[in-house]
């Protein structure tokens, strides 16, 4: 019996996020290139725990982390807590419940995007992004079930986080120039 011969499988494509993080650090080594200096250039990198692919380098210096997609994150996070915010002042429980799941989606990203390198805007990106990815998950959970409790934990929740986030931000933009 003649062997059947299969068409070649097509080539396997990159994640978007580790498309997203080859393109963020070609961006930074751009601007290393173009005039900067980052001193240790580099370090192992862990591979995150949602799989994503691991990295070949993790920024060293506050200024290549903000340009590499720090900056990025940050603003985006801040930007869905405002509109969450906007939401629940205004009662709007359909947009609150959507604009939830898309704080806890982009809040997700950020927490496999590697870590600050400096530990004190760590500290506060990650108790930030912890605070809202709870708040968004109970924010989400509580519109579904229509649970005026589950969303005053979530807003609580979103204040302590939002909190954390603008210490983050203030550090972050201080140390990045």
């Amino acid at each position: 019996m003649p062997k059947r011969s299969h068409p070649p499988s097509p080539p396997r494509l990159p994640s978007p996020s580790a498309r997203r993080w080859r393109a963020a650090t070609a961006a930074a080594a751009l601007a290393v290139l173009a005039g900067g200096s980052l001193a240790a250039c580099g370090s192992d990198a862990k591979a995150s725990d949602a799989g994503a692919d691991a990295v070949a380098t993790t920024p060293t210096t506050m200024p290549a982390w903000y340009a590499a997609g720090g900056g990025t994150h940050m603003t985006t996070v801040s930007r869905d807590t405002t509109t969450v915010d906007d939401d629940a002042s205004a009662k709007d429980t359909t947009s609150l419940g959507t604009d939830c799941v898309t704080l806890l989606t982009d809040v997700q990203a950020a927490q496999i995007f590697a870590p600050a390198p400096d530990a004190d805007t760590q500290q506060h990106w990650s108790d930030a992004l912890d605070r809202l990815a709870q708040s968004a998950a109970d924010c989400r959970d509580g519109v579904t079930r229509s649970d005026s409790a589950l969303i005053a934990k979530a807003a609580k929740e979103r204040r302590a986080g939002s909190t954390e986030l603008n210490q983050a931000m203030k550090s972050a933009a201080a140390l990045s120039g």
